[in-house]
C-alpha cells in the first residue's frame, strides 16, 4: 500500500507525491503569470501614469519595486511588467537592466514625433501649414508684447542679428526658427511652445523654400518690425507685423508651387 502513494499504478498516472509538487509549482507561478488582461493592464497603466504627473515619484524619480507595485496594485507582476512597457512607450519612464523603473524628465518628443507622421499621413501640406500660422502666431506676437521681459528681448534682437549675417542659408533657417520659439517662449504659454515644436519639421520646409524663393531681406523686414512692437509694448502693432510677415510667406509659397507646376507640365 505505502509503494502505491509513491510510485506510478500505471503508465501515463502521476503519484500524490510529484502531482502535490506539480500543484505547489503552479500555485507559485500563478501570480507571475495569469490575470495580466488588457482591461487590468490599463487600469493600472492609467493610475501609474496619474501618480507620474501629479509628481508623486519626484523625489529621486525611482519607482517602487516590481513586487511592491503588484502588491500596492494587488496585480500579477506580469500586470507590472505590461504597464510598464506601456510607460517606457509614453516616454515616461526609463528602464534599466538589474536597475528599477526611473521617471523620465517631462520630454515632447514622442508625441511631436507622432503628431508629424500624422500630419505627413494626413497629407497636409505647406500651403496648409500658412494658412494655421496665422492666426496662431498672431496670437503668440500679440501676447508677446505684453509678456517679454528683458531676455527674451535680448534673445529675439541676437535672433534678428543671426538672421542678417548667418551664412550659408542653413544659418538663416536656424535663426528663424529661433526667433518665432522665443516669441512662443515669451508668451509664458507652454501649449505654444509644444504645438510650434510639433508643426517644426514642417516650419523649417517652409523657411527654406521661402528664403531661397525671395531671399532674407523680406523676412529680416517682418522680425524687425516684429520685434520692435514686441519691444515697445504694443499688442496690435506686433499682431499686425506677424500677419504681413505671414501673408508675404504665404504668397512665396503660393509663387513656388505655381512655378513648380508650371515646370512639370
Amino acid at each position: 500500500m505505502t509503494s502505491s502513494l509513491t510510485e506510478p499504478s500505471a503508465v501515463g498516472e502521476t503519484t500524490v507525491t510529484e502531482a502535490k509538487s506539480t500543484t505547489g509549482r503552479a500555485a507559485r507561478r500563478a501570480p507571475e503569470s495569469d490575470g495580466a488582461t488588457p482591461d487590468r493592464v490599463a487600469k493600472v497603466l492609467d493610475r501609474l501614469t496619474e501618480r507620474i504627473v501629479q509628481g508623486v515619484f519626484d523625489g529621486d524619480g525611482m519607482l517602487p519595486s516590481e513586487g511592491e507595485l503588484a502588491a500596492s496594485f494587488s496585480v500579477s507582476r506580469t500586470v507590472i511588467r505590461e504597464a510598464m512597457r506601456g510607460l517606457r512607450a509614453a516616454g515616461l519612464v526609463e528602464v534599466s537592466q538589474g536597475r528599477a523603473p526611473r521617471v523620465k524628465p517631462p520630454d515632447s518628443q514622442v508625441t511631436v514625433a507622432s503628431l508629424r507622421l500624422l500630419l505627413r499621413r494626413n497629407k497636409a501640406t505647406l500651403l496648409h501649414l500658412a494658412e494655421v500660422r496665422r492666426p496662431l502666431e498672431s496670437e503668440i506676437a500679440a501676447l508677446a508684447a505684453e509678456r517679454a521681459n528683458d531676455e527674451h528681448l535680448r534673445q529675439l534682437e541676437r535672433a534678428v542679428q543671426d538672421l542678417a549675417t548667418a551664412s550659408p542659408l542653413e544659418g538663416r533657417i536656424a535663426a528663424d526658427v529661433r526667433f518665432h520659439r522665443i516669441l512662443a517662449e515669451a508668451t509664458g504659454n507652454p501649449v505654444f511652445v509644444l504645438l510650434l515644436e510639433t508643426l517644426a519639421e514642417f516650419l523649417r520646409e517652409s523657411r527654406q523654400k521661402t528664403l531661397a524663393y525671395s531671399g532674407v531681406e523680406e523676412a529680416l523686414v517682418g522680425h524687425r518690425a516684429i520685434f520692435e512692437a514686441v519691444r515697445k509694448c504694443n499688442p496690435a502693432k506686433a499682431r499686425e507685423a506677424m500677419q504681413e510677415h505671414l501673408m508675404l510667406a504665404a504668397r512665396d509659397l503660393q509663387n513656388v508651387s505655381t512655378r513648380k507646376k508650371a515646370r512639370s507640365k
